[in-house]
Formats: structure tokens, C-alpha cells, sequence
């Protein structure tokens, strides 16, 4: 094998494995942050409560950890209230984008010569045929 084709490979194979590990990083890092901005507010509420009540350490931390059990539930709940109203118009909504896509895609087919169809499906099975060799 010459040295150019297994530069080629090498650089394929990194391609592809910096594909594949982009979303693991790029949740790690939403992560990371998710985590540094709640340090950082528990950090101002406990600096916050302790200096307008004065108060030990350990009854601050406990007023603390009931309001930012306060904000999260305040919080999901609006999130909760928006996700069924969204949820709910989409319900209503899908179906009728549903049936225009599939009509689209009938009317789409249907227009197509019979060696285009042929195409079409064998380029899906080799490449599905691809996908699963590397999956499994």
C-alpha cells in the first residue's frame, strides 16, 4: 500500500472519528457550563442570605436550598405548561402536514421513469448495507 493512500485512510478515519465525538464534546461543554452557572448562583444566594439575615452556615445553606428548590419548580413548570401547549397545537397540526408531504412524495414517485426508481433504491440499500457495516 503506498504512502499516500495511507495518509488518505488515516485522514478519513480522523474525519470520521471527529464526526462521531463533536456531539459528545459539544454536550460536554453545554454541561460544563449548566454546571459552573448553578455554583455560581448558589454561590450569590448563599453570599446574599447570609449577609441581609445574618445566619450560620448551616441554616443559610438550608434557606438556600429551599429557594433554589423554589426557582428549579417555578421553572419546570413553566416548562411543563409550555411543552403540552406545544405539544397540543403540533397534534393538531400534524396531520394535516403529514398528509401534504406524503401526497408530495406519492405524486414525486409517481413521476419518476422506472429506471430512476431502480436508482434510487439500489443507492438506499448499498448505503444503508454501508451503515450497518459500520454499526455492527
Amino acid at each position: 500500500m503506498s504512502r499516500e493512500l495511507q495518509l488518505k485512510k488515516l485522514a478519513t478515519f480522523m474525519g470520521i472519528f471527529f464526526i462521531l465525538s463533536a456531539p459528545l464534546e459539544v454536550t460536554h461543554g453545554l454541561m460544563w457550563i449548566v454546571i459552573h452557572i448553578y455554583e455560581l448562583l448558589e454561590f450569590l444566594l448563599d453570599e446574599l442570605v447570609h449577609h441581609f439575615f445574618v445566619t450560620s452556615h448551616h441554616t443559610t445553606q438550608v434557606i438556600v436550598f429551599y429557594l433554589m428548590l423554589m426557582l428549579f419548580t417555578c421553572i419546570f413548570y413553566r416548562l411543563w405548561r409550555w411543552t403540552t401547549v406545544t405539544l397540543r397545537a403540533a397534534k393538531i397540526s400534524f396531520p394535516n402536514w403529514w398528509q401534504s408531504k406524503k401526497k408530495d412524495a406519492v405524486e414525486a414517485w409517481s413521476s419518476l421513469p422506472l429506471t430512476k426508481r431502480a436508482q434510487l433504491i439500489g443507492g438506499f440499500l448499498f448505503s444503508s448495507s454501508l451503515v450497518s457495516m459500520l454499526i455492527f
